[in-house]
């Protein structure tokens, strides 16, 4: 299949602009320039044909959008770093190809989604450093690809599963 790398440096609008290119392609990867600052744009949910996003070490606040379930082709998440506060989307269940989820070093609170159990193929999960809060669901102990887990400074309870 062919493939289109690209570094964004205004996520928005240069999403906006690759979105003709998802047309030819059949794969994307996104790196973010170090230091981007503002939201986590909606707009992400258009680029279904997304399969690597890495926006790690940036000034990226916010809540992280529901639009991230849409990216069905995802293998790698790595939001790591960051400011995005609210809950994690329980769309990111959804993501079969997933094998990479880092979220670690962020402002996310509530609980750990039950549909992460989901994803089947995960090898890495790091949600360490956040404020995620009651006990880990039994739904992780399912997850059997799974060779790095990271929960650190949280305040989760319980067993691991």
């Amino acid at each position: 299949p062919n493939s289109f790398q690209c570094t964004v440096k205004n996520t928005t609008r240069s999403i906006r602009r690759l979105l003709p290119l998802l047309t030819i392609e059949n794969s994307l990867r996104i790196l973010v320039d170090l230091f981007m600052k503002g939201t986590f744009p909606k707009e992400i949910g258009y680029l279904t044909d997304l399969n690597f996003l890495d926006m790690s070490n940036n000034d990226i606040g916010g809540t992280l959008p529901s639009e991230i379930g849409l990216l069905s082709k995802l293998d790698t998440l790595d939001l790591r770093s960051n400011h995005i506060s609210g809950t994690i989307p329980t769309e990111i269940g959804g993501l079969p190809n997933l094998q990479y989820l880092q979220l670690g070093r962020n402002k996310f609170h509530g609980p750990v989604p039950t549909q992460l159990g989901n994803l089947l193929r995960l090898e890495v999960l790091d949600l360490a450093t956040n404020t995620l809060a009651t006990r880990l669901p039994t739904s992780i102990g399912g997850l059997t690809a799974l060779t790095s887990l990271r929960l650190a400074e949280n305040g989760l309870t319980g067993t691991l599963p």
